[in-house]
């Protein structure tokens, strides 16, 4: 009996079952397209919505849970409103509340989950249904920001370059942001129409609320993004950043009095650039002029009691731009454990002369789906690899906007200390 081909059978059944099961999934939910509103007005970023433009944008609400009643309406109301002008994307955000006392608020450092309400949102502007882009802002006003690719990851590693607020209040509270068209690639085009979500956190609820509903059990999460439609004549993506810096050192030493090559100092002054230039739609240009290899950040204090080394995340541009280009070929997790082997009866003689049967099995292969497997929060702030001790938010597939699958790793640096 051929049983790879019986083997090939059968995977291809439950692959066709899986590819069912993630179509009815994605038709189960279906959200109108969000439009965006052009402002003449200037929008101050203060967390307030009082500008006359947000109460005319068009809004949309309707929020799901995935968490912890999959499919329920959101507990709390969110209302989200989009404008734009020539040079930026604005986002408003009305997170009701009613126990606005209750509501986490922590500061922290950028990129680091502080276990607080918080609010997303998720930008495809190539709307290619793969790549794309998310911001955030957790009500204590602390931001979260990356891109988004090969549909179910995403690298926090990114740092964009924009603006955003939040305040609390009698209703909930409010966000405001400001996107610049700069940070953003996009076909050029009269007419824009992108990809958008957004999602909420409520942490003493332990909820998450989605506008584009992801199910649990189902693939994909830029390829579920709604349209953004409404965005005319923005014009070509002009981007030029120029990153200068200028170091200096300086030694005080001893030397015999009398030196006339020694005074006892000495300085030594550097100085170089990184550049980015944006040549197209979909060309970037990066440079650099005596690149600095020096952190671009302090690192956080830990007091490790194990027995196993301190790892800190690498953060050094230089080292981590663009890295995500090579994150691939690991799409797809296990189902419940489900994979298909090849079995056959065999028999051999122990070393007394007993027969003993038994069957040899060799897995071929796991069933696999994307977007579906384990998952853990995001870690707290300060923290290394070590087991028990955890780090800051590394590259990681999504089921959501948070979050990183357990094994991920990303190049790190050794402690000295």
């Amino acid at each position: 009996m051929n049983y790879t081909l019986i083997a090939l059978a059968v995977l291809f059944a439950l692959e066709t079952a899986i590819g069912h099961a993630g179509t009815a999934d994605s038709a189960a939910v279906v959200r109108p397209d969000v439009r965006a509103m052009r402002t003449t007005q200037p929008i101050v970023i203060d967390g307030v919505l009082s500008e006359e433009a947000w109460r005319e944008a068009p809004q949309v609400s309707e929020f799901l849970q995935r968490d912890p009643t999959e499919w329920a309406p959101a507990s709390e109301r969110t209302s989200v409103r989009i404008l734009y002008d020539d040079n930026a994307l604005y986002v408003g955000a009305r997170l009701y509340d009613r126990h606005p006392d209750s509501i986490v608020a922590r500061v922290g450092r950028k990129d680091m989950d502080q276990s607080s309400d918080d609010f997303f949102v998720g930008l495809d502007p190539y709307n290619d249904h793969r790549t794309g882009f998310y911001f955030g802002i957790d009500a204590a006003g602390t931001y979260l920001d990356g891109v988004l690719y090969n549909d179910d990851w995403n690298d926090n590693s990114w740092d964009g370059v924009w603006e955003g607020r939040s305040t609390i209040d009698s209703l909930g509270w409010c966000v405001e942001m400001r996107i610049p068209f700069s940070q953003l690639r996009y076909h050029e085009s009269d007419e824009q129409i992108w990809g958008i979500d957004f999602e909420r956190h409520i942490r003493r609820k332990s909820e998450d609320d989605l506008y584009t509903f992801r199910p649990k059990n189902g693939s994909g999460f830029v390829s579920r993004f709604v349209h953004l439609v409404g965005l005319q004549n923005l014009g070509r993506s002009q981007q030029l950043e120029i990153m200068p810096y200028v170091t200096t050192r300086a030694e005080y030493l001893h030397y015999p009095s009398g030196d006339p090559f020694h005074d006892g100092s000495k300085y030594s002054p550097n100085l170089g650039l990184d550049l980015k230039l944006g040549l197209g739609s979909n060309l970037t240009l990066t440079g650099t002029v005596n690149p600095d290899f020096g952190q671009v950040e302090v690192d956080p204090a830990v007091v490790n009691l194990s027995d196993v080394e301190t790892y800190y995340q690498e953060k050094r541009p230089f080292f981590i731009e663009g890295a995500s280009i090579f994150n691939s070929g690991t799409e797809g997790s296990p189902i419940s454990g489900i994979s298909i082997s090849l079995c056959r009866p065999f028999s051999i003689r122990d070393g007394s002369g007993v027969r003993r049967k038994g069957v040899f099995r060799m897995p071929i292969m796991p069933i696999s789906r994307p977007g579906h497997g384990s998952w853990v929060r995001r870690n707290s702030p300060g923290k290394s690899e070590n087991p028990g001790i955890s780090e800051r938010f590394k590259p990681s597939r999504i089921g959501n906007m948070r979050g990183s699958p357990v094994g991920e790793q990303q190049p790190g640096r050794r402690s000295n200390r």
